[in-house]
């Protein structure tokens, strides 16, 4: 009898371990779904705000000419080596190099923040 109740008391504790490495079996895939959709979320808005960038940039002036409006090249070198160059009126803002850089394919899934030097 006593043996038989062992026995019981073993598939039971057993039943109790197998149902609890299921729940956090579950726990721990509801928590890797809501990962990977907020992962998707965060790159669809940075798509999302690089579309904007590139709707909101002004084309690119042709290279300066004598008596026209004057023009300057910037290059931006990015942490893989790449290097980024674009014509600007001198007159662009900040804001027109901001979202030179966030339209950038390269740019588009990184995360990055333009730093202007001060009293700039």
């Amino acid at each position: 009898a006593e043996a038989q109740r062992n026995r019981r008391e073993d598939a039971e504790r057993a039943e109790a371990a197998k149902a609890e490495a299921a729940a956090r079996a579950a726990v721990a895939a509801k928590a890797q779904v809501e990962a990977e959709a907020a992962e998707a979320s965060r790159l669809e808005e940075r798509r999302r705000s690089s579309k904007r960038a590139r709707d909101a940039l002004l084309p690119e002036p042709a290279a300066a000419a004598a008596g026209g409006p004057r023009v300057t090249t910037l290059k931006v070198r990015l942490p893989d080596g790449t290097i980024l160059t674009r014509r600007f009126y001198v007159t662009s803002t900040a804001a027109d190099l901001h979202n030179w850089l966030a339209s950038e394919a390269a740019l588009e899934l990184a995360e990055w923040t333009l730093v202007l030097p001060a009293g700039a």
